[in-house]
């Protein structure tokens, strides 16, 4: 059982009978798209192989490397952490002090 021929063997075929023919005639004889048989036979019929990807560089690593935490270090932070609350709260009390004298010396100098 012979092989159904296709385009490309029938293009090629052509050509090879017809060397000096143009794509355009070469199509109206096998019944192909004109760019089709254009490329058919620039290629020779053969398929280029794909271009090889470039390779990924890979990623840059940074000049320093962090250090786990020691056990004292996370005990400072946490010692700071809790300074910076009672800090936070003397903050937010001085305010309502503030508050409270100006809202005074505003009555009082209104009098």
């Amino acid at each position: 059982m012979s092989k159904k021929p296709n385009k490309k063997d029938a293009i090629l075929e052509y050509v090879k009978n017809n060397p000096t023919a143009k794509a355009s005639e070469v199509a109206k004889a096998c019944g192909s798209h004109p760019t089709y048989t254009y490329l058919t036979m620039r290629n020779g019929g053969a398929k280029k192989p794909k271009k090889a990807k470039p390779e990924k560089t890979p990623a840059a690593t940074p000049e320093f490397v962090f250090k786990p935490l020691e056990k004292d270090m996370l005990m400072r932070i946490n010692e700071l952490n809790a300074k910076n609350a009672d800090l936070r709260d003397s903050i937010v009390r001085l305010c309502g002090v503030i508050d409270y004298l100006e809202a005074k010396l505003e009555d009082a100098t209104s009098i």
